[in-house]
């Protein structure tokens, strides 16, 4: 399973990992903010995120994750995403995701939205055009592969 359960101090330091990988091609280097929301969920989020393309833009990314903490096991507590964003665009576009990731929404059922999908503006804001891609419930990209994802294609 892609994106089962891990020891959270593992599950932690995976991500932190992931972004100092990216910390060679960011204006400043960023690291998650974890708050301790409850004893058996966590926020990670890492916001302004602001580095170099291969093809030399300058992207802005956002990253939010909410996380479901099993502490039944008190030396090594597991962690897994629970719910997540992730989102790509211009600086200065007004909050205007390229690429931009979700798990399901609240009212997903309600609205008619998908599961897990991605939504891509193809650098079209004012049409309103955009493609949705559904996946799997347990086939979204890592942080990692969303973050190699725009890296080398935008």
């Amino acid at each position: 399973m892609k994106h089962g359960w891990n020891s959270l101090k593992n599950y932690l330091h995976i991500h932190e990992k992931v972004l100092d990988q990216y910390s060679k091609f960011m204006q400043f280097p960023k690291t998650y903010v974890i708050e301790k929301v409850t004893d058996n969920y966590y926020s990670l989020v890492c916001t302004g995120i602001h580095f170099n393309t291969v093809r030399g833009q300058v992207i802005r990314v956002d990253i939010s994750k909410d996380v479901d903490i099993d502490a039944t096991i008190k030396k090594r507590p597991q962690a897994r995403t629970a719910r997540y964003s992730y989102c790509a665009s211009k600086p200065g576009s007004d909050g205007w995701c390229i690429i931009r990731y979700d798990s399901p929404h609240a009212d997903a059922e309600k609205k008619g939205v998908p599961a897990h999908h991605k939504h891509h503006h193809r650098h079209d804001f004012r049409s309103g055009r955009k493609s949705i891609k559904i996946f799997d419930c347990d086939d979204w990209p890592h942080v990692s592969e969303f973050l190699s994802e725009v890296y080398n294609t935008l």
